[in-house]
C-alpha cells in the first residue's frame, strides 16, 4: 500500500514536477500494474523503503509543491534512524 500510494501521488503530481529526471507516467503506471509481483520480493519495511528511495535517487531531484513527499520522507527518515 505504501508503494502504491507513493507512486499514485507521483502520477498526480507529474504535471507539476519540474525534474528532467522524473519517471514518465508510463513507467509509474508499469510499477502500479506490477505492484503485486514487486511486493512479493519484500519481507521487511526496509526493503520497501529501499525500493522507494531507489526511485527517488533515479529521479535525482523531486520538486514537491504540495509538501506530501517531504512529509513521507520525514516518516521514512524517522524509521530509518530509529
Amino acid at each position: 500500500m505504501v508503494i502504491g500510494d507513493r507512486i499514485i501521488k507521483k502520477m498526480m503530481a507529474y504535471p507539476m514536477n519540474t525534474s528532467p529526471y522524473a519517471l514518465p507516467p508510463e513507467e509509474l503506471e508499469r510499477i502500479t500494474d506490477d505492484l503485486e509481483n514487486i511486493c512479493r520480493g519484500f519481507s521487511t519495511l526496509d526493503e520497501v523503503i529501499r525500493f522507494l528511495t531507489d526511485i527517488e535517487e533515479r529521479e535525482n531531484r523531486w520538486d514537491d509543491p504540495t509538501g506530501n513527499m517531504a512529509r513521507i520522507d520525514e516518516v521514512f527518515s524517522r524509521h530509518r534512524n530509529a
